[in-house]
């Protein structure tokens, strides 16, 4: 479980019962009986034939973890959005032209840099590192990092090489900001000021302190065509025994 080292969050009690981690009745009725709570098997999840980041917006919905004002029907609205989205798949016909695309990493503004970072796991639970590149406005090598993390979810390292980076920019005192990762419920989160009260509440409170250092920045989704080189130093830190490592210059990939 990360800690904050930014923050300086007081502790804070945690329902363990509950998979959003708040108190609820319906599981505390269940602990009243002696009856175990119902585990939650989501191994389908990470099966599904889909980006990874809609795997992880698949389980942080039945985990109630999305970062939006309490509704006791999200999941009954869920089902049925997939399943109408399901039907709609089988049996439109007249399925519009695929249009391919050519995607790539794109240059900030004029006097901005760009942080891109990522993070992955061998498995859910598995093996964890992330890692990030900061690069200027002509898209010139500034600095990045990789980071061993140990075990842990994909999507606890996204967040762990999300704190890294603005950590690096903070220190670097770098003005002007675009923040840029593929993983879409990990830039939600940024752009959410709503209190969280999971096991990974504490880094994403870190991650929120260090924007709000920096004195312009903005949070945006890339897909993982335009985030090669972030995917790239995340191997690197699965790869390496320390912790942590910076790179002024590029290293051998």
């Amino acid at each position: 479980m990360p800690h904050s080292q930014v923050a300086n969050e007081e502790d804070r009690i945690i329902w363990d019962a509950s998979s959003n981690g708040e108190f609820n009745l319906s599981s505390a009725y269940t602990l009243a009986n002696g009856e175990a709570p119902q585990s939650f098997n989501g191994k389908w999840i990470w099966k599904l034939k889909v980006l990874p980041r809609i795997q992880f917006f698949i389980w942080m919905c039945f985990h109630n973890s999305i970062a939006t004002r309490e509704s006791h029907s999200i999941h009954k609205e869920i089902i049925h959005k997939a399943a109408e989205y399901s039907f709609i798949a089988q049996n439109f016909s007249n399925r519009n032209p695929r249009i391919e695309r050519s995607i790539r990493w794109e240059r900030p503004n004029r006097g901005w840099h760009k942080l891109n970072t990522d993070g992955s796991s061998l498995g859910n639970l598995g093996l964890a590192s992330g890692g990030g590149i900061l690069r200027n406005e002509v898209g010139g090598w500034i600095r990045a990092f990789s980071r061993k993390i140990g075990i842990t979810t994909s999507f606890v390292a996204e967040l762990w090489a999300r704190r890294d980076g603005l950590s690096m920019c903070v220190d670097m005192q770098i003005p002007a900001l675009e923040v840029e990762l593929d993983a879409r419920v990990v830039a939600d989160l940024m752009n959410n000021t709503t209190r969280l009260n999971s096991d990974y509440a504490a880094i994403v409170a870190d991650c929120r302190q260090l924007l709000c250092q920096i004195p312009q920045v903005k949070v945006s989704y890339c897909y993982q065509e335009a985030n090669r080189c972030a995917d790239a130093l995340t191997r690197i830190g699965r790869s390496k025994s320390l912790n942590v490592m910076f790179f002024n210059f590029p290293p051998p990939f």
